[in-house]
């Protein structure tokens, strides 16, 4: 699952764009992989929440909006997956990982 979600994360879906290539963030989208998380606590469930609702721009750390299920709408499958592979980055800035 966290394959997959990298390869939708780097193509259509369009996180790549404002995230980074490998989440550590733009201009445009904040860092994913440094374990601090501006909605919620960066749990799985939560994440796949953000994936499918999207961020509004009132509530963008960097004012551009986030879309909802990504630049391509993502199905639940897909949304799941990109969700998975976010998560395990954002465990890299964790003590012992």
């Amino acid at each position: 699952m966290i394959t997959r979600g990298r390869q939708i994360y780097a193509g259509a879906s369009g996180c790549a764009r404002c995230h980074g290539g490998r989440g550590r963030g733009t201009s445009e989208g904040p860092d994913l992989t440094d374990g601090e998380w501006l909605r919620g606590s960066g749990q799985y469930e939560e994440i796949v929440e953000l994936v499918r609702h999207g961020v509004a721009r009132r509530n963008a750390k960097t004012g551009k909006p986030m879309p909802i299920g990504g630049w391509e709408p993502l199905g639940d499958e897909a949304a799941r997956a990109v969700a998975a592979y976010v998560w395990s980055i954002s465990r890299q800035a964790e003590p012992g990982s």
